[in-house]
C-alpha cells in the first residue's frame, strides 16, 4: 500500500509543482523569496508545492511566478523544454 504523505518527486506531482521546485533548488530560492517576487502569497505558493494534493494555481499567479523565475508558462506545464522566456 502505498504511502498517503508521498514526496514531491513522485509521478503523481504535476509537472509544474516538480518544475517550480527544481527551480528553487537550482537558484537557491526560498518560496518566501519567491513569493515576495512574484506578489503571490507565500500560503498559496506552499499549497502549489507542499501539499500531498496540490492545489491548482491560478493563471494569473501562475504567470507572475513564471516571470519571477524567468521562464515561460510553457515551461512550467511541460510543454517547452527551453528555460527562456
Amino acid at each position: 500500500m502505498a504511502k498517503q504523505n508521498q514526496p514531491l518527486g513522485n509521478s503523481s506531482t504535476p509537472i509544474w509543482a516538480k518544475r517550480i521546485a527544481n527551480l528553487l533548488r537550482e537558484r537557491k530560492m526560498t518560496q518566501l523569496q519567491l513569493a515576495q517576487m512574484s506578489g503571490v502569497s507565500t500560503a498559496s505558493i506552499s499549497e502549489w508545492l507542499n501539499s500531498r494534493d496540490p492545489r491548482e494555481p491560478k493563471i494569473t499567479g501562475f504567470k507572475d511566478v513564471a516571470d519571477a523565475l524567468g521562464v515561460s508558462t510553457d515551461y512550467l506545464l511541460g510543454a517547452n523544454e527551453c528555460t527562456t522566456p
